[in-house]
């Protein structure tokens, strides 16, 4: 973590471990932890009892515009997106802080000394023990981190057995597949081979997977990344052969002669193999944080340490 940023973190009384940050901020437990992958994103969660109506009325509060908050499963979960410079991370970080504690306190959600699994106060008959829940530190009594623990070893046995609905997981990949190839020739008939084209159709692959049921785990990377790898190759491809087709009919020649007078071209042939060389390569580059966001959302809750 940035030397200045830790020093602001530990100011906040937070005790810093690599890029993660923890501690009580306003009487709440605080989480901070700062990842770099494709840009730099901050998340600070606030262990708390929350559900969705929560969430949704700190949505629509004015003050708390500029923060994505969604809820996580010990509490609400505040995102934001960070910058190189050092001043504007802690800023974020410390609105971020102090909005979201206020803003708490002001809807009477219980604080750092309240269980967030049962909302119980802690005492010295449900004593608070700090836990790992995937590399948050959560404060938990045995009890509530025994249910807890039972619940997730359960959903995720419910998962693991679940249909995989694939073949219609492929379905929806393979129509957002065909919104990119349509840009990707739309593109190419303009002279140009961008990455904006395989980005637009990873997003859609992966909701429209979602959307037509398929299973969200492992697989399902997989099969978006090939469907809109293969599928971007073949509209390129596609192009190729629809003007190949057209030239040969015009001069009186099948397609497999047009086919294999343009290919004896060098110059062609060697534009031929550059240009799918380049979707790919293209297809890959914008694609990939899309994949990786939904790697990272495949990953199953552990059992709370």
């Amino acid at each position: 973590m940035n030397r200045k940023i830790e020093e602001f973190l530990t100011g906040k009384g937070l005790s810093v471990t690599g890029d993660k940050a923890y501690g009580t901020v306003n009487g709440y437990e605080v989480n901070v932890i700062i990842t770099v992958q494709f840009s730099m994103e901050i998340n600070v969660y606030f262990t708390c009892k929350a559900d969705q109506t929560l969430i949704d009325d700190l949505k629509a509060d004015k003050k708390l515009k500029g923060i994505k908050l969604s809820k996580f499963a010990l509490g609400v979960k505040a995102s934001m997106l960070g910058s190189l410079a050092s001043g504007v991370v802690t800023k974020s970080i410390d609105n971020a802080m102090q909005s979201v504690t206020q803003a708490l306190k002001e809807r009477n959600v219980a604080g750092a000394e309240y269980c967030p699994v049962c909302g119980e106060k802690f005492d010295e008959n449900k004593v608070a023990k700090q836990h790992n829940m995937s590399g948050l530190t959560v404060s938990l009594d045995d009890e509530c981190l025994s249910k807890l623990n039972e619940d997730i070893k359960e959903e995720n046995e419910k998962f693991a057995y679940s249909a995989g609905n694939y073949g219609k997981g492929f379905l929806g990949a393979l129509v957002g597949t065909l919104a990119g190839a349509a840009i990707a020739v739309a593109l190419f008939y303009a002279g140009f081979i961008a990455a904006i084209s395989s980005l637009v159709a990873a997003v859609l692959g992966f909701f429209l997977y979602r959307k037509f049921g398929g299973k969200e785990d492992k697989k399902m990377i997989i099969i978006v990344s090939l469907t809109v790898i293969i599928g971007m190759e073949l509209a390129v491809l596609g192009v190729y052969i629809g003007e190949i087709a057209s030239a040969g009919a015009q001069y009186g020649y099948t397609f497999s002669e047009a086919w294999q007078i343009v290919m004896e071209d060098k110059v062609f042939f060697d534009s031929f193999i550059i240009n799918l060389v380049l979707t790919f390569v293209f297809s890959v580059v914008g694609m990939v944080e899309e994949v990786w966001r939904n790697y990272i959302r495949t990953k199953r809750q552990d059992l709370i340490k």
